[in-house]
């Protein structure tokens, strides 16, 4: 099984163990969280980091040569 991270609402950040063919016919159904539960705050804090380092990804990508912040 891989380690794999969940970037859901419910779970964001949080890692579990699953099968590493999971959607494909020869997939068992193997899943196992590795990290424990996150608390209310910290599930803010973590949807908040990842959707700005997003954000900032889309920009720098989006820019091409000036990612940099080089406005020439």
């Amino acid at each position: 099984s891989d380690l794999k991270t969940s970037w859901t609402e419910a779970n964001p950040g949080r890692r579990f163990y699953g099968c590493s063919k999971y959607g494909t016919d020869g997939a068992c159904n193997f899943f196992r969280w590795h990290d424990p539960v996150v608390d209310e705050h910290m599930k803010f804090v973590l949807l908040n980091f990842h959707r700005r380092i997003r954000e900032l990804e889309k920009r720098q990508n989006g820019q091409g040569s000036k990612a940099n912040g080089c406005p020439v």
